[in-house]
């Protein structure tokens, strides 16, 4: 009889919340499970959940971690009909033992492109900027400045292309919730003039609040080749995804400026990078730092001396105490309070509500209306 192999995937926990911690494995590669037995409990900020085998078989590979942040949609396990090989096993063995990733200057955000062109063509990670977004183009204009190489003659980069734009000229992506927010926080700061929506997901509308509805991912290329060279992240979900789109319109050639809000205060000594949105009535503090793609939402409190990653979102009315560092990609519900100077590791995602009274572990999820610890 042929070995089938079955694959288990994640599930999705909340409409808003597509990401989940997985707190613990129950299985290993060789174990025979049967149909109902517990595989590993994921866990969100409202949610916890067994994921469980649908069929009897044994466990061909484990492709996910304790401790671990996954998406729904995300293979976790492979579950075979037959038991696993002693090939199969060491193949496995050997996938677990690989290599990470070297790792990157503090603070530096690069695409995984961007790092391997840098590599070829010897050009120091140290010596890129910090709080933007680095991507191909980057590189090659970093390494121009420093070595010429013919790797360079290939293509030009970006900022050498003689374009005609309209620097007031603005694409939101997104045409949804945060995406109406974003529209009317643009006409009230009057600083750009909307071009359109880039609509992800796709949508039916063909105007969001009087802004024309362009298209899908398909417009985006003849958008920049028309001379529309900024824009700004109209989705606001609870996930990396915002994270992976700022990528992709990076590799584009798009720009992020920071959109504030006219009611909003921020300190003359606090700094913002680029693609930081702050909503209506936020207060952001003294010396405080905004990383990269970063959202201050309606009302939220970011005091003195805070250091707030990139593409975090600090959700409406949570208030952050003084020296507060929250790391890259972090979730700050609705109504959240911390204690002075307590760290908030990256990706951690702490429900509405909640009170943090000392440090938060990276990917950790505090569930909403809790006391931590």
């Amino acid at each position: 009889m042929e070995n089938s192999i079955s694959q288990v995937i994640a599930p999705m926990l909340g409409a808003n919340e597509p990401d989940a911690l997985l707190v613990e494995l129950f299985v290993t590669v060789g174990k025979k499970v049967m149909a109902g037995d517990p595989l590993c409990t994921l866990e969100t900020t409202k949610a916890t959940m067994d994921v469980e085998a649908e069929s009897e078989g044994y466990i061909h590979s484990v492709l996910v971690t304790a401790g671990q942040q996954v998406t729904a949609g995300t293979i976790l396990f492979e579950i075979s009909s037959e038991p696993p090989t002693e090939q199969s096993l060491n193949l496995v063995t050997a996938s677990a033992l690989a290599p990470s990733a070297e790792s990157l200057p503090q603070g530096l955000l690069i695409t995984e492109k961007a790092i391997r062109l840098a590599k070829k063509l010897g050009v120091m990670f140290d010596a890129l900027p910090l709080g933007t977004l680095v991507t191909e183009a980057v590189v090659r204009e970093f390494s121009n400045k420093t070595v010429p190489s013919k790797e360079l003659s290939k293509e030009k980069p970006i900022s050498a292309i003689n374009v005609q734009f309209d620097a007031n000229e603005l694409l939101i992506i997104g045409a949804s919730g945060h995406a109406k927010t974003l529209i009317d926080l643009i006409r009230q700061a009057n600083h750009y003039h909307l071009a359109g929506l880039v609509a992800e997901p796709p949508t039916t509308e063909a105007e969001v609040l009087g802004v024309p509805v362009l298209g899908g991912d398909e417009v985006l290329r003849s958008q920049y080749d028309k001379g529309i060279r900024l824009m700004a992240i109209g989705l606001g979900a609870i996930s990396s995804n915002r994270r992976e789109i700022f990528v992709k319109m990076a590799e584009i050639g798009f720009a992020f400026p920071r959109i504030v809000h006219p009611k909003a205060v921020v300190e003359p000594s606090a700094g913002l990078a680029g693609g930081v949105q702050v909503f209506g009535t936020a207060f952001i503090g003294s010396a405080a730092v905004v990383g990269f793609g970063a959202i201050i939402n309606t009302g939220a409190i970011v005091s003195h001396d805070c250091k707030i990653g990139a593409f975090v979102h600090i959700a409406p009315g949570a208030v952050l105490a003084g020296s507060v560092d929250v790391g890259i990609g972090c979730l700050i519900g609705m109504g959240v309070t911390t204690a002075v100077g307590v760290k908030i590791g990256e990706w951690a995602r702490v429900g509405n509500g909640a009170r943090i009274n000392s440090d938060v572990p990276s990917h950790a999820i505090v569930q909403a209306g809790t006391t931590w610890p």
